[in-house]
């Protein structure tokens, strides 16, 4: 985005001959897409409107029904709302978690409502001692909110990879959400595997988190819908764009999908960008709610993205006869 908007500065230069270098929120504006901020939505429409992950969305109306039940019997009856996130990459945890959190607020369970996110790191200190009261102080300022903690398994590998200090994180993690239970939800994600290591630290940590949710990858008809629904939102494109970008994302390898290095929905958003960006670069100075994306700007996005992701080679895009 920036690069488009530099070139975009450069070609007004060109045209005008007055150099300018000032970058304003004007300019920016110019070349990003906007958003109706109208559009809010509620969080059970916002879970709905997800695509794929229908387990997923059963299982938070299971967790959700039982927290309230538990709210209900006024004590009687009590239940944990910690969970553990299990997905790759890109798989949408995290937009999950900011919906759940926004759920719990709407009905009345935190008192506040905020996101807070870290990663597993963000909780060990660098000396001893300093772990346990950076962790304290983080789920301190949560209290009343959500605290989604991604790379998670980064405190807890298991085997020779065992860190004191994650150790020590996950100790006063435990303590935290044993003694504010009912004042504050800690979401726990990463990779399956480490996740399912993870749990193993802490001989109390399973019985305080007894949700697990697991995101499967995206498939390629989802990963077309998602990108279209992208696309849609934003941007007006040539009829054939649709059925070409359906080819290439149905194409791609399940060894590629299933990868744990593969983006999911992260790498179709960076096809999004960049083929708009494409388009900008194509018709420079034209406003971005005139430009009509084609079959040549996601082409030339794909095969940029194809040269600077590690490890991932150049395929055809043409699907020409």
């Amino acid at each position: 985005t920036v690069n488009e908007m530099i070139h975009a500065m450069e070609m007004r230069k060109t045209e005008d001959g007055k150099a300018d270098k000032l970058i304003t929120g004007e300019k920016v504006a110019s070349v990003c897409p906007r958003r109706d901020a109208a559009a809010a939505l509620d969080s059970d429409k916002m879970l709905a409107e997800m695509i794929g992950m229908e387990g997923v969305k059963q299982d938070i109306g299971f967790i959700i029904n039982q927290i309230m039940a538990a709210r209900a019997s006024k004590g009687k009856i009590t239940s944990s709302m910690h969970m553990v996130f299990a997905g790759n990459p890109g798989t949408g945890k995290t937009t999950v978690a900011r919906i759940i959190g926004q759920m719990l607020k709407e009905r009345g369970v935190l008192r506040i409502g905020n996101f807070y996110e870290y990663e597993g790191r963000d909780l060990c200190g660098q000396y001893i001692g300093e772990t346990a009261v950076k962790t304290s102080n983080i789920c301190r300022e949560a209290y009343g909110s959500l605290l989604f903690i991604d790379e998670a398994y980064s405190l807890y590998r298991g085997g020779d990879n065992t860190r004191d200090y994650g150790r020590e994180a996950i100790d006063t993690l435990i303590a935290e959400m044993e003694n504010h239970s009912d004042d504050l939800v800690v979401i726990l994600a990463g990779y399956p595997d480490d996740m399912a290591t993870m749990l193993t630290a802490n001989a109390g940590m399973k019985s305080r988190i007894p949700y697990t949710l697991r995101f499967p990858n995206y498939n390629g008809e989802e990963l077309h819908k998602i990108f279209m629904l992208m696309m849609g939102r934003e941007f007006r494109f040539d009829e054939a764009l649709d059925e070409h970008a359906k080819a290439f994302f149905t194409s791609l390898p399940e060894e590629e999908i299933n990868s744990k290095e593969f983006g999911n929905a992260r790498f179709v958003r960076n096809i999004f960008e960049r083929t708009w960006g494409k388009a900008s670069l194509r018709c420079p100075g034209v406003p971005l709610q005139e430009l009509v994306l084609t079959v040549e700007d996601f082409d030339d996005a794909v095969a940029e993205l194809s040269r600077v992701l590690p490890g991932r080679e150049t395929r055809s895009i043409g699907f020409g006869s």
